[in-house]
């Protein structure tokens, strides 16, 4: 996993957000995706 990822998740105390963002990650097609998704890194 991204280092900048990891450390959104992780760094995260909002249940909801992380709620949202478990499930954005499982139809997520791969890691990058996923990071586009929550806006992470731009397309």
């Amino acid at each position: 996993m991204p280092e900048a990822l990891s450390k959104i998740i992780y760094e995260q105390n909002d249940i909801n957000i992380l709620e949202k963002r478990h499930k954005t990650a499982a139809k997520a097609q791969s890691i990058e995706e996923f990071e586009q998704k929550i806006g992470l890194v731009e397309k």
